[in-house]
């Protein structure tokens, strides 16, 4: 079962496409900066467990050890790497990657019929 981000807002998993997911570090001074960061936009979070993860969306692109983009174009899947002082500093209400598309107004039968009739 896949481990979903704690980020506020954020429902990514490793599961998804282009997505990484990453434990807290087992450094207390980093982990504490990453904790903190959380606790931002989740003031009653009570902390990490062993299987808390933040996705790769909140972390900056130069927070990896190397860009996706090379294996990317020859279709190579990789999980990405982090740097061993990489924090998480980029907490939105959602995460690019969940954004959806707005949903486009369902017309009902009436106003089908009408559209018909012209």
């Amino acid at each position: 079962m896949p481990n979903h981000c704690v980020a506020f807002g954020c429902s990514n998993s490793s599961n998804k496409h282009s997505i990484s997911t990453f434990h807290f570090p087992k450094d207390l001074a980093l982990r504490k900066q990453w904790i903190l960061n959380v606790k931002r936009t989740r003031d009653h979070w009570k902390g990490p467990t062993s299987s808390s993860v933040i996705c790769s969306c909140h972390f900056t692109e130069d927070s990896f050890e190397e860009s996706l983009k090379h294996y990317q174009s020859f279709s190579i899947k990789r999980k990405r790497k982090l740097k061993p002082n990489a924090i998480p500093t980029i907490f939105k209400r959602q995460c690019e990657s969940d954004v959806e598309e707005p949903k486009s107004k369902r017309r009902n039968a009436v106003e089908k019929r009408k559209k018909h009739r012209v």
